[in-house]
Formats: structure tokens, sequence, C-alpha cells
């Protein structure tokens, strides 16, 4: 129970679909926890450029003060059954919209390679059900892998679904940046969460754009240091396996296994054509033919540009009311030139 007894608020508006929000920045708080009465002080000032906040917990004894301060860090330490813990600007917040995306994904949706989806599915399982194992033959028991390949086939929604299928706590990384934070400060705070949360799952999403000159050797530190990150999978991901410091993906012990999500060939580009097609109403539906030419047309396609093209063949139907074989066949022509012109970016404007 909060009550805001005497307070400096700050309202904040992020949009049209979202409700205002409010904050106390200076304030004199009354909080009953436990059936004891607190008082809480929070002052709050600008200094360098970046917000600096302070509280102090006025309670009738050291222990009383002791107990509340230890019951706030575990709740903001520990995710629940519907949250999902997300760092930027230099702090976690807890994202019921990222937990929510996680549990609609699952590999009944993806269109991967047989053997890559077992093999996920294996390895990932089989590190975090042998702790006893790793411990009785005296290997480190933490994992490091790589997704590698162009953007738009499937390596985020992947994470997505082994998350949910394993069913471990997860940290996603969206950025180091910060106004009033270093990146090694930034750093240190992620692999120590991680660790506090282990076992667990360390997303680090655009490897490539997270490690630079500047950290490399740092983050080489946290992540294969003398810190021991026990029960961490670290996953990382990366359009530009090129970019990627050998120091990063040579030693097993940092990322210990590569990923390769690469084109789909002309079966997975059917199966993806298929399955948009079934999603269709009936009198829109391509026929089994014209799917066929249309995964054969389509060469080179990322799943991401067939998703776009069912998109601009729903907008010409609208338009022209053919016949879907013939606008299926139109449109996979039109965008497979600007694929292979490396143009898609102006076709989307």
């Amino acid at each position: 129970m909060l009550d805001v007894d005497h307070a400096m608020i700050t309202r904040s508006w992020d949009g049209a679909s979202d409700p205002t929000s409010t904050k106390p920045e200076c304030a004199w708080l009354g909080v009953t926890w436990n059936e004891t009465r607190y008082e809480v002080v929070r002052l709050a000032w600008m200094e360098a450029g970046c917000s600096q906040t302070r509280a102090f917990i006025l309670a009738e004894s050291e222990r009383a003060a002791d107990a509340l301060f230890r019951a706030v860090c575990a709740f903001v330490t520990q995710t629940v059954d519907d949250e999902i813990l997300v760092f930027e600007e230099g702090r976690f917040t807890k994202s019921a919209e990222l937990f929510a995306a996680i549990k609609s994904s699952s590999f009944d949706n993806l269109i991967l390679p047989r053997e890559l989806e077992c093999s996920l599915k294996d390895d990932f399982r089989a590190f975090f059900d042998n702790r006893d194992l790793y411990d009785r033959y005296r290997v480190p028991w933490r994992r490091g892998a790589i997704f590698v390949g162009p953007p738009g086939n499937g390596k985020t929604h992947t994470i997505k679904a082994l998350i949910g299928a394993l069913g471990k706590p997860c940290l996603y990384v969206k950025s180091l940046l910060s106004r009033c934070d270093t990146d090694h400060t930034a750093i240190r705070r992620v692999f120590e969460r991680a660790r506090e949360m282990a076992p667990c799952v360390l997303v680090l999403e655009d490897l490539d754009s997270i490690v630079n000159d500047d950290n490399r050797s740092f983050f080489l530190n946290e992540l294969d240091g003398f810190a021991e990150n026990r029960g961490v999978a670290t996953i990382a991901t990366t359009n530009h396996a090129d970019r990627l410091d050998p120091a990063l993906v040579d030693r097993p012990s940092r990322f210990d296994r590569t990923y390769a999500f690469g084109l789909p060939d002309t079966t997975r580009r059917l199966a993806f054509l298929v399955r948009w097609s079934e999603a269709l109403d009936q009198e829109l539906r391509p026929t089994q033919d014209g799917l066929t030419v249309a995964s054969e047309t389509t060469a080179g396609f990322s799943f991401a540009y067939l998703k776009e093209l069912g998109t601009s063949c729903l907008l010409a139907w609208i338009r022209e009311r053919k016949p879907m074989d013939e606008i299926l066949d139109a449109q996979a022509r039109a965008l497979s030139g600007h694929v292979r012109r490396g143009n898609m970016s102006n076709l989307l404007r």
C-alpha cells in the first residue's frame, strides 16, 4: 500500500495508444508493508545532465528498514511468470509485452530446416537438464551460441520460440547505450543480473553493434573471465558475421556453437506461401500451381521479403480484383527484380 503524502509528481504520455503515467520525483511517502508503517523520502535532481535519485527509509528500527529494503530488492530482481527483463538505458525493466510475444511464438509457427530445429531444442535442453553431469565431469556449466545469417530469416523468432520451449528466465539486452553510464557499467550490470537469475537465458541481439573496440576487452572478461557464468546460456545474433571479432567466435568457451539461418530454399519458400494462403479467405487463395510457380520465382527472398510479397498481393487484389494466381506471379516477379538489385528499401518507401 502506498500513500503519496507530499510529492512533486511527474506526469508523462507515451503516445495515443498508451495511458498517461505518473511517478513521484521528490516525495515524502507513507508506506504500509507487512502491517508495518514506514516513511520513505525520495529526492531527485539533475547533475551533469543526468537524473540522480536517493531514497531514505524511516522506520522504527534498522531491522525493519532492512527487511523492507530486502523485499524491494527481491521484487525488482526476480521476474514473475508473465514478464521478461529487458536492459535498455542502463537499467533493467520488466516487459509483459515481450513475454506475450514469446508466449505466442512456437516452433510450429516457424519454417526451419528440420535438423536446425532439432539441434537447437536438443542442445539447449541438454544444457539445462544435465547440470549434475557438468558438475560430475568438471565441465563449466555455461553455454554460448551465435545465430548468424542475413536479416529476415527467423533468428529473432527462433529465439522467442526457444525461450518459450525452455521455460527458463530470460534477460534481453536491447542496447548498452546510456546517457549517464559507460558501456563497461552496463556490461557489468547485465552479467551480474544474469548470474543472480541463473539458470537463465541471456539474449544479446545484434552482437556486432553491442561489442565495439572500446568495450570488447571488458565484454570478453565478463563473458569468459574470472567470474563464473554458471547456468547462463548466452544467445547472440548478428546479421553481419564478418564484423565479429575472432576473439568472440574462435574460442569455444565463449560462443561454442554457431547456428546458420540462411535464405530459404524452394521447399521452404513453398511451405511459407502455403501457410500464408491458408490464412486467407477462400476467394483470395491462389491455387497450388500458382503457389508452386511463385516459390520458384522468389529465389533469393528472405522470409521477411516473402511476408512483404503477401502484403503486396493483398493490396494489388483490392485494386485490381484479378485472380490471385495472376497477382501473385506479377508481384513475385516485380519484387524479385528489386531483390536482385538490392533495392527493396526503395520499394517499401
